[in-house]
């Protein structure tokens, strides 16, 4: 989506749940990582890509997203997207224009 454009408020028809991680000691010495639902948000979901990879010795697909949902200066590069049954780790965040309305999230679903 170009910087700039009109974006029709029509075609944000998916619920996505953004998530975010919550680390706490677990006595051992680790942490462990817990996620926080937020408030559902409409949204547009574009795939992007798919590539082969490798990731702890499993196979599968690294598939990226680009989402574009109203303006929420509380998503960030670190949080997840739930949609259907898929978890999209958001990596980057940008504004579509200058009163920063709407938000284009690239995402990854990682195997």
């Amino acid at each position: 989506m170009r910087e700039g454009a009109k974006i029709d408020p029509g075609r944000l028809g998916e619920r996505v749940t953004p998530q975010v991680a919550t680390d706490a000691p677990d006595g051992a010495g680790g942490v462990v990582r817990t996620w926080q639902s937020l408030d559902p948000l409409w949204a547009e979901v574009r795939p992007l890509s798919a590539n082969p990879e490798v990731r702890a010795a499993r196979r599968g697909e690294l598939r990226r997203y680009e989402i574009t949902v109203r303006g929420s200066a509380a998503l960030r590069p670190g949080m997840r997207l739930l949609w259907r049954t898929r978890t999209l780790h958001i990596t980057a965040t940008r504004a579509l224009d200058a009163k920063e309305r709407y938000l284009l999230l690239l995402c990854e679903e990682r195997p």
